[in-house]
């Protein structure tokens, strides 16, 4: 019987040999790429439905997960009782199967295409990174520190806990990405698009958020902390999110629905609000910041 890693090993392989990044294939099983990444290091199993799944879809079937992959040639009887082959075969070297993590850190990056990429070294520093490609990566947990990042594409990636440290994020589209749980700290970031964007548990503290496009992004659980707001447009359902002493500018809601959400701190009169609705919770915090409100429906 395979073992999971020799399994997960199977799995990397038919992925590779067919084109898929981690997070393409977890695009078709409707999975995450985490889960992906746990079957290829031997961490977990799918189960016997996703692995016949997988063997659709990456053209292999369903046998090749098994030690009785047909495809695979029949032993001999050498093979078989290699105690009765008279000359001793000298065993391979063994092979490294550590996967390759390549460093971007301090380097100058302009109009690279690094698309689907899914071995990104967990930390990228101090480079400049300029008109590059990173679509339909997956980038979870990755650590950005002091980098200059402008007019790049991270279009259907995966960020998940990935932490943007003092960087100048500059005209990236972060359009259909999933940005659970990432941090932007000490970041300026500006004219980005975030369209169908996931940033639920995201937190943005002592940053500039400015003039970015948020159209149909998913606002759960997001902090805003000692933050520059500027040119920004809040719509559709925010729930659970809270901005604590930040400094608002231009700031619209414009129909939102606001669900259990805070406002701490002074500039709440800058706010503008259009056919808007409010719980009760989130309607007392912008009384009591003396935000106008004259344009918001208490919904109990």
């Amino acid at each position: 019987m395979l073992t999971t890693i020799e399994i997960g090993r199977r799995i990397a392989q038919a992925r590779k040999a067919k084109g898929y990044s981690q997070a393409q294939l977890a695009n078709h099983l409707a999975l995450s790429p985490q889960a992906v990444g746990k079957w290829e290091r031997g961490e977990s199993l799918p189960d016997i439905i996703t692995l016949d799944r997988l063997g659709e879809l990456l053209g292999v079937g369903l046998a090749y997960f098994s030690e009785f992959d047909l495809r695979r040639p029949v032993a001999s009887p050498a093979e078989v009782h290699p105690e009765e082959n008279s000359t001793p075969e000298k065993l391979p070297d063994p092979v490294d199967t550590k996967k390759m993590e390549w460093n971007f850190s301090h380097s100058d990056w302009r109009d690279s295409d690094f698309s689907g990429m899914d071995n990104l070294a967990k930390m990228l520093r101090g480079s400049n990174i300029l008109r590059c490609s990173f679509a339909d990566s997956d980038l979870t947990r990755l650590r950005m520190s002091g980098n200059n990042i402008v007019e790049t594409n991270f279009n259907g990636s995966y960020l998940d806990e990935a932490t943007f440290k003092g960087c100048n994020v500059e005209r990236d589209d972060f359009s259909k990405c999933s940005l659970e749980e990432i941090k932007f700290h000490a970041c300026k970031v500006g004219e980005c698009v975030f369209d169908d964007a996931n940033l639920q548990g995201a937190i943005f503290s002592a940053c500039s958020f400015i003039r970015c496009i948020t159209t149909n992004t998913r606002w759960q659980r997001t902090l805003f902390k000692n933050t520059q707001l500027k040119g920004i447009v809040f719509s559709g359902e925010l729930n659970s999110c809270y901005f604590e002493n930040c400094e608002f500018t231009d700031v619209e809601f414009r129909d939102a629905q606001l669900i259990n959400t805070g406002f701490k701190g002074k500039g709440l009169r800058k706010l503008r609000f259009t056919h808007c609705t409010a719980d009760n919770i989130t309607y007392a915090f912008l009384k009591n910041g003396n935000a106008d409100l004259s344009n918001v429906t208490v919904v109990h």
